[in-house]
């Protein structure tokens, strides 16, 4: 895998996680922290429960930056 495929892969997983994070705001307000925990439990793969751990952290984040 060529460094270039590498940073490519790394945007694209940047903007699912983003996505992701904001479809859980627009759908679940002030649970979407926990919603996105609740899927990362529940995951039948550990990709995908990495996944949805990074789509807590973003949502975390975003909700820190807002209040804080």
């Amino acid at each position: 895998m060529s460094m270039a495929s590498s940073f490519q892969r790394r945007g694209e997983d940047a903007a699912m996680t983003e996505a992701a994070a904001d479809a859980l705001i627009r759908d679940h307000a002030g649970r979407a922290y926990w919603e996105a925990r609740r899927k990362s439990w529940d995951a039948d793969s550990e990709a995908k429960s990495q996944f949805w751990g990074r789509v807590a952290m973003r949502i975390f984040l975003k909700s820190a930056r807002r209040f804080g």
